[in-house]
């Protein structure tokens, strides 16, 4: 049964968490656009976030739509094992950028990075992965880290306007971002609990993104 769902047929969640990950896929690539692209975006983000809606309200238990369970010991322990997956994930990747391990002062985008992260998982691993459930703990998984890094690519396909130096490696983004999620999604599904997958993701960005005192250009249009 997928996280907060009412019995009925599996057929129907599924299908909610496809149309979620396809329009979150559709706003990443067009928010930068232009118009009147722009107006696809907005109208892709506005359903993704009214699919969501309406499965919270339809839940007996809303909070579990988005993977949200009471905490237990279990959680706690596993969410200070996803702090440190987190820590250790950002350290490599700013590692192999050559930058420093970790960043000198917290800068002015901390909090937004946090939130940016945690947003992820509620939607990918909380909510996406929980419209999976039906298939096993692996595939829904799996599943979920698609999407994630399928959103992703789209997010970073069309460079910034202004620095045409911004080009990403897509296939290295997707490998990254699935088997990240992949990780994500294990920590959800051992503790039952998307917590310590948002805990993860959050401490990533942090170590990743903490010391920036603006927004980097994929994360405003």
């Amino acid at each position: 049964m997928p996280d907060g769902a009412r019995p009925g047929a599996p057929r129907r969640v599924v299908a909610e968490g496809l149309a979620v990950a396809a329009l979150l896929s559709v706003f990443a690539l067009t928010i930068r656009t232009g118009w009147p692209l722009v107006l696809l975006a907005a109208l892709a983000l506005a359903l993704a976030g009214l699919a969501i809606g309406q499965a919270i309200g339809r839940a007996r238990t809303p909070l579990l739509v988005l993977g949200i369970a009471r905490p237990d010991r279990r959680v706690v322990i596993m969410s200070a094992i996803g702090c440190a997956l987190g820590c250790v994930l950002g350290m490599g990747l700013r590692w192999a950028s050559d930058a420093s391990i970790f960043p000198a002062a917290p800068g002015a985008f901390v909090l937004v990075a946090a939130a940016i992260g945690a947003a992820e998982e509620l939607v990918y691993r909380g909510y996406v992965q929980g419209r999976f459930a039906a298939f096993g703990a692996f595939p829904a998984a799996a599943f979920a880290a698609l999407c994630h890094a399928g959103y992703k690519c789209a997010l970073f396909a069309i460079p910034s306007a202004s620095d045409p130096a911004t080009g990403v490696d897509l296939v290295l983004l997707a490998s990254g971002t699935f088997l990240g999620g992949l990780a994500f999604g294990a920590l959800k599904e051992s503790a039952r609990n998307v917590l310590p997958a948002v805990a993860a993701h959050v401490c990533f960005d942090i170590v990743v993104y903490g010391g920036l005192s603006t927004a980097p250009w994929w994360v405003w249009p």
